[in-house]
């Protein structure tokens, strides 16, 4: 599966992707022994990059020991690798025992809480973040008011529902509470699970991630995180 060059480099952790674009424009970073160009895309699985003449492998090839983590992201963090004053950021959460850089496979909106995974493998970050591959995502969420007609939300929330150009669906649905629901996205939206239920007529209190494909987060406590397996 073929990738945009400028986000390769940058999930390698060689440059952010405006460096990249202007390392490509300077000739700089060739592709299969020629020169790279603006917009290309590349099959990390069979194409040979240079930046400088330098090959860009693997992270094991770099010297660079795989990093494979679930993090409990406690509500208030936000997902950017960017530093903005006054914010808590979730990287500063594990830094203390990391080095290099390091993704957060998909995100979690500021207010929101729960599991999230964080990587140094570019490759594993495109491929679980990729619709392609729908790795499937559960949720708690915890809403304003009790739930009224709940098998009209249930059918209503797994067909799907008009917001603005956007169709909102589910893929499961359990409602387990009378303000408690149980629901599993194989692919998102922005601020999906909080449009969806505002469009069913109820205001999201909490909402907590508690799966990503085969990992769970089990017993871990905000700001806690473990290293775990590779899907």
């Amino acid at each position: 599966m073929k990738i945009r060059l400028n986000k390769w480099l940058a999930d390698k952790g060689v440059c952010s992707r405006r460096k990249a674009d202007a390392l490509i424009a300077d000739g700089k970073v060739s592709v299969n022994g020629k020169p790279a160009e603006l917009g290309m895309r590349i099959d990390p699985e069979s194409d040979s990059v240079r930046v400088n003449g330098k090959e860009i492998g693997s992270e094991k090839g770099r010297g660079r020991k795989p990093v494979y983590l679930a993090l409990y992201k406690p509500r208030g963090y936000v997902c950017t690798a960017r530093r903005f004053r006054g914010e808590k950021n979730i990287f500063s959460l594990v830094r203390p025992h990391f080095s290099g850089r390091l993704f957060s496979v998909g995100r979690l909106d500021k207010e929101s809480e729960g599991l999230l995974l964080l990587t140094n493998d570019g490759s594993w970050t495109h491929r679980m973040s990729h619709p392609r591959f729908e790795s499937e995502k559960e949720y708690e969420v915890w809403v304003h008011a009790d739930f009224c007609n709940r098998d009209e939300i249930c059918t209503r929330a797994l067909r799907g529902v008009q917001d603005g150009e956007d169709t909102l669906r589910v893929s499961q649905i359990e409602l387990v509470g009378n303000r408690k629901a149980r629901i599993v996205l194989r692919e998102g939206k922005k601020r999906h699970i909080r449009r969806l239920f505002s469009a069913l007529g109820y205001r999201v209190v909490r909402l907590r991630r508690v799966r990503v494909g085969n990992i769970r987060l089990g017993d871990l406590r905000p700001g806690e995180w473990k290293n775990v397996k590779p899907l």
